[in-house]
């Protein structure tokens, strides 16, 4: 019997459409940096993602803020990325819908008793 079922968020569970990389674009254009916004958002989720591996911890929006400074420096971008990541930070915490299958899935993985104590709205 398995102990724990862990899902990931973004993109599993929850549909992330297409608010990542509008966000993206919306900083680009602020910056005025004309690069492929997907590109650019490859790559810095990449950064992102090396960050998550490494001490200390940092939050969600914190690594979104670091990760988007070593993108500026990587593109000589000049701006603040406290200030630039919001429209990042503001799709990410905003209102986003499930996958259509995702509360019939989690709710028969409960009826199966994998959970103690279940909750979908």
């Amino acid at each position: 019997m398995f102990k724990n079922i862990i899902f990931d968020c973004f993109g599993t569970l929850i549909d992330t459409g297409t608010g990542s990389i509008e966000a993206v674009r919306s900083i680009l254009k602020s910056v005025r940096c004309e690069v492929d916004e997907r590109v650019f958002y490859s790559e810095w989720k990449a950064i992102k993602k090396k960050l998550m591996s490494h001490e200390p911890f940092h939050s969600e929006k914190d690594l979104f803020r670091i990760s988007l400074e070593k993108m500026f420096e990587r593109y000589s971008i000049i701006a603040d990325a406290g200030e630039e990541v919001k429209p990042m930070i503001d799709t990410l915490f905003g209102v986003r819908r499930m996958f259509g299958d995702t509360a019939e899935t989690l709710k028969k993985l409960n009826d199966m008793g994998y959970f103690r104590k279940f909750i979908c709205r």
